[in-house]
């Protein structure tokens, strides 16, 4: 704001005794954090130019045409300089005496004498040079960062690769990125469209935008590149239901901290949520549920209140698919079976087993895995994604035990027990997806219940079985969320108490602060001739208990960002105090993009 105090000066705006006035009034407000205060004295300073242009100027060019004329003044003091020594062009007030000299040199051909009335205005002023630069705070925390002295100011564009002189480097990762800051400009270089976009997401946070839509950069190089390159979040849509606009939203902030993939849970007991094409009325047969007390405190005064129905469109699930696309982000659907699917057979009874077991697909039953075939070919039409989420965990076998069909068919398949049609079923879910150039993923029950299928990528939850470490030990990939780190069903442990409801149905959750969420090693339990094998992480919001947006949010961040840093920071950049207090500085920022953001203490 002193600098735009001084560029009207420099424009001829308002006089020099005015803007020194008005330049010492706004620098005490700044020092206060005053900000309404400085923002009024801008405006009044906007009304007196506007009042001495009427005044004085009637025979001059009008005041828009000048102050834009002063504008290009200071750019061009910027590009090409004023002054010989190279590093007052790191300083603002410098360019603005510069692009004064230049405007009153074209004006009169009195350029030092102007030049040395405005330097002599500035005297006894406090230097805010250190003030003007924008603070240094980017999470996940880059591999390299050197910052140098200076800033690079633009006016009036948006930050994105246009603003940048971009170069392609093969020799960097196909994530990674290279990026300069100079007083002359900015500089990417990356191998990947995916290591610009992430390039142009560190300088969405190194940015200052100014009322007057003035963008400044501080000067600086990094290098960076992720450690992980699976980099994700998991949203349970099934037991709370938020559609595609909240869906996108989140995509836009968590592709801000370059996370990379979206875990669509879209199925489970409590809702089926995704469309099939053979089977056009899924969504209204299978997505309502009954309120209950566990799913939804508010609405225990209402328990005959159903819940749905909510269910996707195939164009709903097209314009995210495409929409995550454009921001780097892969979406991986989550389709459980052949259990938690309560949901499923509450809608097509005739595919379960029948008996005291009613959330477990009858893998006997020919409809059942014909039905199974048609989900899955949707799913491959809709997502066009390599890897699919198949579920696997928490099957209750006892369903598969007691029934006749069940029995029959694992006597024709030569299955000498329950774990073993598990076993089939995963890998006939496997091939199928396979053949039209699909991979699997399933929760870590997928390691203990029979071979791994070829390809198949294991999903680490549960702690003490370490189901990552047995899956990287028999050759295979595994992505890491365990719940203790990873879920965020517990309460966040803030200074001041927490608002939200936390206790779920399936688990009571821990306790899950900022720090020890930030404190887990991906690779502690992974043996190290086989740490090639773990592709990442992931972070999960589960939503019981979760009913809205807002509440969503409020679970999910700050703590989301240690999942960031875990997943993209090399280890030698990890530090819980430093990483606190960037995240302190996030969460203005978190804020201003609508994300209702939980205190870091």
């Amino acid at each position: 704001m002193i600098a735009e105090v001084l560029f009207a000066c420099a424009a001829g705006l308002v006089g020099l005794s005015d803007a020194q006035q008005y330049a010492e009034e706004m620098n005490a407000h700044y020092l206060k954090n005053e900000h309404k205060k400085v923002y009024g004295l801008y405006l009044k300073i906007r009304d007196a130019a506007l009042k001495a242009d009427l005044d004085a100027h009637e025979d001059s060019i009008s005041l828009a045409r000048r102050y834009r004329f002063a504008a290009r003044m200071r750019k061009f003091a910027v590009r090409y300089g004023f002054v010989d020594d190279a590093a007052v062009l790191r300083s603002r007030q410098d360019l603005i005496v510069s692009a004064y000299a230049a405007s009153r040199g074209r004006a009169d051909g009195s350029a030092e004498q102007a030049r040395a009335a405005l330097v002599a205005s500035l005297r006894g002023m406090p230097d805010i040079a250190d003030k003007t630069r924008p603070v240094v705070a980017i999470v996940p925390a880059p591999v390299e960062l050197e910052e140098e002295a200076g800033v690079f100011t633009v006016w009036g564009q948006d930050v994105s690769e246009r603003l940048a002189v971009c170069v392609e480097d093969a020799a960097l990762p196909a994530e990674g990125y290279a990026l300069r800051i100079t007083g002359e400009g900015i500089e990417i270089r990356s191998s990947t469209a995916a290591g610009r976009f992430y390039a142009v997401q560190t300088l969405k946070q190194l940015v200052r935008i100014d009322v007057d839509d003035t963008l400044t950069f501080p000067c600086l190089q990094i290098r960076d590149h992720p450690r992980f390159a699976w980099r994700g979040v998991m949203l349970d849509e099934s037991r709370h239901f938020f559609g595609k606009g909240v869906v996108k939203r989140l995509i836009d902030v968590v592709s801000s901290y370059k996370f990379n993939v979206f875990h669509w849970h879209l199925t489970d007991n409590q809702g089926w949520r995704l469309p099939v094409g053979k089977h056009p009325d899924v969504g209204v047969r299978c997505s309502t549920r009954p309120a209950s007390r566990n799913q939804c405190d508010i609405r225990d005064a209402v328990e005959d209140c159903n819940y749905g129905p909510f269910c996707y469109t195939e164009r709903d699930i097209r314009e995210v698919v495409a929409y995550a696309a454009e921001r780097n982000v892969r979406i991986v659907p989550e389709i459980d079976v052949p259990g938690h699917s309560a949901a499923l057979l509450k809608g097509f009874p005739e595919l379960g087993c029948g008996g005291a077991v009613d959330d477990v697909l009858c893998i006997g039953n020919a409809e059942t895995r014909a039905f199974l075939d048609d989900v899955f070919d949707s799913v491959t039409d809709l997502f066009p994604g390599e890897v699919v989420h198949i579920g696997c965990d928490e099957v209750n076998k006892a369903g598969w035990k007691n029934c006749r069909k069940c029995q029959t068919f694992m006597k024709e398949k030569g299955l000498a027990d329950e774990k073993a049609l598990q076993a089939w079923t995963v890998s006939h879910v496997a091939a199928r997806l396979a053949a039209k150039g699909r991979r699997i993923v399933g929760w870590d029950e997928m390691a203990f219940d029979g071979e791994i299928p070829a390809g198949g990528i294991v999903m680490e939850w549960q702690d003490g079985r370490h189901g990552g470490a047995v899956a990287v030990r028999r050759g295979h990939q595994c992505v890491l969320t365990p719940w203790s780190y990873s879920y965020f069903i517990g309460e966040q442990m803030l200074r001041d108490g927490d608002p939200f409801y936390y206790n779920g149905p399936q688990w009571y959750g821990p306790s899950l602060s900022l720090e020890k969420a930030y404190s887990y090693d991906p690779l502690a339990k992974i043996p190290k001739d086989r740490a090639h094998l773990v592709l990442g992480g992931q972070c999960c919001n589960w939503t019981e208990t979760t009913v809205c947006e807002a509440e969503l949010q409020w679970k999910m961040w700050p703590r989301a960002l240690a999942t960031a840093e875990i997943y993209w920071s090399a280890v030698s950049r990890r530090d819980f105090d430093n990483f606190r207090r960037r995240v302190e500085l996030h969460r203005p920022r978190l804020f201003k993009m609508h994300v209702n953001c939980a205190p870091v203490e």
